[in-house]
């Protein structure tokens, strides 16, 4: 899952204001300054690794504010130029109606449900866009984030290696209902 902060995130007192926001193309310094400030704990949960820049194909999708292919939003805090998080919904070109869901969250801002503020909108604006499905992946060790996302989306099936368990979760409406809304009515 993807999020981003800033160095002065770390130190943002809990009741700091914040909101949710697209990604725009004027973003890319505040999204390095936040990558470069992440933990390597948090990185590696994110990437899977320790790139030691925010990937560069990756920042320019979310960048390119296109988001059929690639939806991002932010959250911002402070004059709006700060940002503690950032979640992405990636279009799979190789499969019609699905995409990859990442999310990353400053280290001192998680805990806060932005990443789940985030990952809601992704999810609304995805339906709208007739995304079907969607994938996400984490370590083993943080499986319990697919069990809070199946709360809220479909889970369709989990398929586990290694290092790593991904969730795929169904977005198509079930007669005029999202899915999750139409299993619990079974």
């Amino acid at each position: 899952m993807t999020t981003v902060i800033d160095a002065a995130a770390a130190s943002v007192a809990p009741e700091t204001a914040w909101g949710l926001d697209r990604s725009r193309a004027d973003d890319g310094p505040a999204l390095d300054r936040l990558f470069d400030s992440c933990s390597a704990e948090t990185v590696y949960r994110r990437f899977f690794g320790h790139p030691p820049s925010l990937p560069r194909s990756y920042r320019e999708a979310v960048l390119a504010e296109q988001p059929a292919q690639h939806d991002a939003v932010v959250v911002r805090y402070g004059d709006g130029l700060h940002v503690a998080g950032l979640a992405s919904l990636a279009a799979d070109l190789e499969t019609d109606g699905d995409a990859e869901l990442g999310v990353l969250v400053a280290d001192g801002w998680q805990r806060r449900d932005l990443g789940a503020a985030m990952v809601e909108v992704l999810i609304a604006r995805a339906r709208e866009r007739g995304v079907q499905r969607f994938t996400a992946e984490v370590l083993a060790s943080r499986s319990a984030l697919l069990r809070a996302l199946a709360r809220r989306v479909e889970l369709h099936r989990l398929t586990r290696s290694a290092d790593t368990v991904a969730g795929l979760f169904n977005l198509a409406a079930v007669d005029g209902r999202p899915p999750h809304a139409a299993h619990l009515r079974r």
